[in-house]
């Protein structure tokens, strides 16, 4: 059985990508790669949306837990802090959103 993702996930994790310079998401990517569960030959030349799409299949919803892990370790810890706020309140909205179903 196929987990889905959630596509704000997805879109949340993107915003993020977007917020590194060329430097930093060449660094984000070499850390996603020593990660070994996502080819390099695949990560080399995957601009950030291709980048968010390895991940969300490789991680399924684990994915944003794995980009802030990496986040951290190359130093962009704002932007880790800005993504950690971002995913627990796309958490919260979900869980709202099943309560009213």
């Amino acid at each position: 059985m196929e987990q889905t993702v959630d596509p704000d996930l997805k879109e949340v994790l993107r915003k993020t990508l977007d917020d590194l310079d060329e430097r930093a998401f060449k660094s984000f990517k070499r850390d996603l790669r020593d990660q070994k569960k996502i080819p390099w030959s695949q990560l080399e030349t995957a601009d950030r949306d291709d980048t968010v799409d390895l991940m969300v299949q490789v991680y399924t919803s684990e994915a944003g837990d794995v980009m802030l892990s990496i986040l951290l370790k190359i130093g962009q810890n704002q932007l880790a802090h800005d993504l950690n706020r971002n995913l627990i309140s796309d958490q919260e909205s979900q869980h709202l959103a099943i309560g009213e179903g």
